[in-house]
C-alpha cells in the first residue's frame, strides 16, 4: 500500500498516512507539502505548542476526533470547571523532574563546603563521550545474558557438576560468574545458563517457602460421630 511521509515542525518523522488522509491535512490547512521526492508532507502547528510532556494528552479515539485541532478552551467551551481541573494538572508531570535537578544543584553546593576540586557536566556529555570514543550504546550483552540477570545454570558433568541459581556477572568468553546464596561460582559456560529474570534495576531476594500448618480432628470417641463434632 502507498504511504506518504509525515514529518513534524522540527523535520522529525512521523507515522505515515495514506494519500487520503494526507490529501484531507492539505485541504484543511494542518500541514503543507515539504518536498516531491519522496512525496513529503509537514504537520503545522495552529497554535504554536510545544513537543514537551505538559503540552501532550493521552485520549480515546472519539475524543481525539472531537477535539481534532482545536485548543482547550475551544473544545471545552461552556465547561470552565473542567478546564481549570486539566491546566492545574498539566505541568504537574514536570514537578519530579524538577525535584531531581535540584536534588543534583544540592549535592554540589555540599560537595562545595569540604574545598575540594569539583567539576560538573551536563548528561549531554556522556553520548559525547561515548560516541567519541566508539563505545555502543545500550547495556552490554553476552550470548543474550547482561550482568545482574537472573539465571538458573545446571550442570551436568565436571568439575563444577551442580544446580546453581543467582545473579549472573557476564564475561566476553562466555565464562560466566553466579552469585548464588551460598556463595559465588565462577566459569559456568553461557550453555549452561536459562533466563529466570532480566535484570530490571530492582534488588529481589530468595526466601525458603514456610511449611504449611496441618490441622487434624481430635480422634473420636467410638460412640460420638463426625457429624456432630463438625
Amino acid at each position: 500500500m502507498q504511504t506518504v511521509l509525515v514529518v513534524d515542525t522540527n523535520r522529525r518523522p512521523l507515522m505515515r498516512c495514506s494519500p487520503i488522509s494526507a490529501r484531507k491535512l492539505l485541504q484543511e490547512g494542518q500541514s503543507a507539502v515539504l518536498q516531491l521526492q519522496p512525496f513529503t508532507i509537514v504537520l503545522k502547528k495552529r497554535e504554536g505548542g510545544s513537543d514537551r510532556v505538559s503540552n501532550l494528552t493521552i485520549g480515546c479515539r472519539e475524543c481525539h476526533s472531537k477535539k481534532s485541532n482545536r485548543s482547550l478552551r475551544g473544545f471545552l467551551q461552556g465547561k470552565p470547571s473542567l478546564q481549570s481541573q486539566i491546566r492545574g494538572k498539566a505541568k504537574k508531570p514536570l514537578a519530579d523532574a524538577s525535584a531531581v535537578n535540584r536534588t543534583g544543584k544540592e549535592i554540589v553546593y555540599r560537595l562545595a563546603t569540604f574545598d575540594l576540586p569539583i567539576s560538573c557536566s551536563p548528561g549531554g556529555r556522556a553520548k559525547f563521550n561515548r560516541t567519541l570514543q566508539g563505545y555502543p550504546e545500550g547495556e552490554r550483552r553476552v550470548r543474550g545474558f547482561a550482568t545482574a540477570d537472573l539465571v538458573k545454570a545446571v550442570v551436568l558433568q565436571g568439575k563444577k557438576k551442580g544446580t546453581y541459581s543467582g545473579r549472573v556477572a557476564i564475561r566476553s568468553s562466555g565464562s560466566f560468574c553466579i552469585d548464588t546464596p551460598k556463595g559465588k561460582v565462577a566459569r559456568i559456560s553461557y550453555r549452561f545458563c536459562k533466563h529466570l529474570q532480566y535484570a530490571d534495576g530492582y534488588q529481589y531476594s530468595q526466601q525458603p517457602q514456610q511449611p504449611r500448618e496441618r490441622r487434624f480432628l481430635p480422634r473420636l470417641k467410638s460412640q460420638v460421630s463426625a457429624s456432630s463434632v463438625l
